[in-house]
């Protein structure tokens, strides 16, 4: 099913792209499985737990990120399309709980082309100013070390 979403200015997101040699169908998995998400999901040195994954339309994905010094950042998502293996739109409410930056609505995209996924990932913000604190929290660079972390675990699953 899909859903038209409003598009937030462009200046408001930050969008990461990664080439992964590996099916379509594999990657996407890889970002919709807990056990795989544990993985990857957020900063180097970051864990994550999902206590809840209701993979619909309108269905909820409630997680928690721990930085190496412990520090919780609880998150809970909805997810508002999903159209198995293209595209995934959640909105997320997210990141320490005296301070949720991560409160912006993600849009993952997986293109397949020639045996490889192209992935495309963007965080959209509700102005500029949430964007720019939540560089200062490590989006950014938070965003790449992911995409790295799910490469190395793609890696794994087609050894």
């Amino acid at each position: 099913m899909r859903l038209e979403v409003s598009t937030i200015k462009q200046e408001s997101e930050l969008v990461f792209t990664r080439v992964y040699k590996a099916p379509r169908a594999l990657v996407f998995d890889a970002c919709t499985d807990p056990k795989h998400i544990a993985n990857w999901w957020g900063p180097d040195g970051f864990t994550t737990t999902t206590t809840k994954m209701d993979l619909r339309v309108d269905g909820t994905w409630e997680y928690v990120m721990r930085s190496p010094d412990g520090t919780e950042y609880p998150s809970r998502a909805v997810f508002m399309v999903v159209d198995k293996p293209s595209e995934l739109i959640f909105s997320n409410v997210g990141g320490r709980k005296d301070d949720p930056h991560l409160t912006c609505v993600f849009r993952i995209t997986f293109e397949e082309a020639n045996d490889e996924t192209h992935l495309t990932l963007c965080m959209s913000f509700p102005d500029e100013q949430r964007l720019e604190h939540a560089k200062t929290q490590g989006a950014e660079e938070g965003g790449h070390e992911a995409l790295a972390r799910l490469a190395n675990l793609i890696d794994g699953m087609l050894a």
